[in-house]
């Protein structure tokens, strides 16, 4: 890889790890290439056609990347199919959520376009994931309309807590929070012996994705100029 395209590469991942953010805090209706630009403390060109036509397209390369992070805790989980898998992915993944934008950013836009109806990439997808767990926790086909709605419920208030945490409430305090819902709400569904479970169960983790294009030197000069001059400006 050449200078000038270790410095596009990363001029691409630092405007998704922006966009995450913004989509994180503002959702994908409040954020813009112009605010994306503006987190980046750099003009609005600097977000080019080039790089993302389209809000849309940014969207889907936030989410894009978590799912490969999403796919790599599931291989990563040893716990058989079941209420313990469910746990240990849902877990691993808020864990990961309030540590990394991208991972927050995503699971807030996956829920908002998936809603919507908007295309989005879908290597691995939360309400699948969570269907066919907790229709093996339960003993039902992953079609069974029980099993569906279960699944929908878990998701939304999962996803929720995160949503609306109070920036001054811990992890350890959010985690605990979690674990409380999770034992409730399993119980309540109908799974023998949830509690017990819930409380067990511990996060896998994984480590930043590894991009070479971001460990190459700075470029500088006509790489430089090269890679500012290809930026266009999008609207919002």
């Amino acid at each position: 890889m050449n200078q000038r395209q270790a410095a596009k590469a990363r001029t691409r991942q630092q405007i998704v790890e922006a966009a995450a953010a913004e989509f994180a805090e503002h959702g994908y209706d409040g954020t813009s290439f112009a605010s994306v630009a503006a987190a980046m403390n750099r003009p609005k060109s600097a977000v080019g056609y080039h790089l993302f036509p389209s809000k849309l397209d940014l969207a889907a390369a936030v989410v894009e990347q978590q799912q490969a992070r999403w796919l790599e805790m599931a291989a990563r989980t040893t716990e058989p199919a079941g209420l313990a898998n469910l746990v240990t992915m849902l877990l691993s993944a808020c864990l990961d959520a309030l540590r990394c934008p991208v991972a927050a950013g995503a699971i807030r836009v996956s829920q908002e376009l998936g809603e919507a109806g908007q295309p989005l990439p879908r290597a691995f997808t939360w309400r699948g994931y969570t269907l066919e767990h907790f229709a093996v926790a339960r003993g039902l086909d992953v079609d069974d309309p029980e099993a569906v709605r279960a699944a929908d419920l878990v998701i939304s208030s999962t996803f929720g807590v995160l949503r609306t945490r109070a920036s001054s409430r811990t992890v350890e305090a959010t985690e605990l929070q979690l674990r409380d819902l999770w034992s409730a709400l399993f119980t309540g569904l109908g799974i023998a012996g949830a509690d017990e479970v819930v409380r067990r169960v511990t996060p896998v983790s994984v480590a930043e994705p590894a991009n070479p294009a971001l460990a190459e030197a700075p470029a500088t000069g006509a790489a430089a100029t090269d890679a500012t001059a290809e930026g266009g400006a999008p609207t919002a």
